[in-house]
């Protein structure tokens, strides 16, 4: 995964007109990216983004522009992942908005309803540059998006919404001479953006079958303490493609399920989803912590 990108702006006065971004990671996963731009022409010179997420990716942003206090964003997402509206997480103002096609060809409004960006055109609507749907590049199925190379970052490759494809061919070990695309290293989710995602860039993701997820709960009279315990065993799947699942379970153990006091509830279980992790956590009147090994 990249740590950095340096973008020149070759039409600038300055040879120092650029912007160096920088990527922090934890597990795999962005956690947090620091833009700076040079030359002083510009309505910020540094930009800092946080990204906090939930069991779907990424669900908000901490966004801080120079010294100023940090701003806090929400974003929803339609059943296909698509980043759709970003509301300002204290006034609950909506403040941008995405329509996409199937590809992941976008336009972006702002709160007002104005269209200030056409992924296809590449152009931002002049005075709407610091807009937050502009600034933020979490988008068409959670990708992320280069607004200046106008291309996904799929961690492994590019893929070019305009023409549907990967800009570089993926590895011949997956070469499938018996598929209708499975000919093409280029092909982006076998030419069927509907029904598949590919979050790796390296293969693809049945899109309704991305989690499944059953539980199994019980209650019963713990003898020795008299207490009522309850556990419920929570097990999710994620598909990768080719009827191959990554499995995630989770037991929780709530100790004093019927008191009228709560005691502490402990959950530990295996994560085999980007990489085999072990999870545990405790939580207890209302706050959790959890330990990822």
């Amino acid at each position: 995964m990249r740590t950095q990108k340096i973008v020149k702006d070759h039409t600038a006065p300055s040879p120092w007109d650029s912007q160096l971004t920088t990527y922090h990671y934890q597990s795999g996963q962005l956690q947090f990216e620091h833009r700076y731009k040079g030359g002083g022409n510009h309505d910020y010179a540094h930009l800092r983004i946080r990204y906090l997420y939930n069991s779907d990716g990424v669900c908000a942003l901490r966004v801080i522009k120079d010294e100023l206090a940090p701003v806090p964003y929400l974003l929803t997402k339609d059943l296909l992942g698509n980043v759709v509206q970003i509301k300002n997480a204290v006034s609950g103002a909506v403040e941008a908005s995405y329509e996409y096609d199937a590809w992941g060809n976008h336009r972006i409004f702002n709160g007002s309803g104005l269209q200030i960006f056409d992924s296809r055109e590449g152009i931002v609507a002049c005075g709407h540059e610091s807009n937050i749907g502009v600034l933020n590049p979490i988008r068409y199925r959670g990708y992320y998006y280069d607004t200046e190379i106008e291309l996904y970052y799929l961690k492994s490759r590019y893929y070019d919404s305009e023409t549907g494809r990967f800009v570089n061919a993926d590895s011949p070990n997956y070469l499938n001479p018996t598929s209708p695309s499975g000919l093409n290293l280029y092909a982006y989710c076998g030419n069927d953006p509907i029904n598949y995602s590919d979050y790796s860039g390296c293969f693809r993701v049945a899109t309704h079958e991305r989690r499944r997820s059953t539980s199994y709960s019980f209650e019963g009279l713990n003898l020795l303490s008299l207490l009522w315990i309850g556990w419920m065993v929570e097990r999710e799947e994620v598909s990768g493609g080719n009827g191959f699942f990554y499995s995630y379970s989770k037991t929780n153990i709530d100790l004093g399920k019927w008191l009228p006091f709560e005691l502490p509830s402990v959950g530990v279980g295996l994560n085999f989803w980007n990489a085999v992790r072990i999870e545990a956590g405790v939580k207890f009147l209302g706050v959790e912590a959890e330990l990822q090994i």
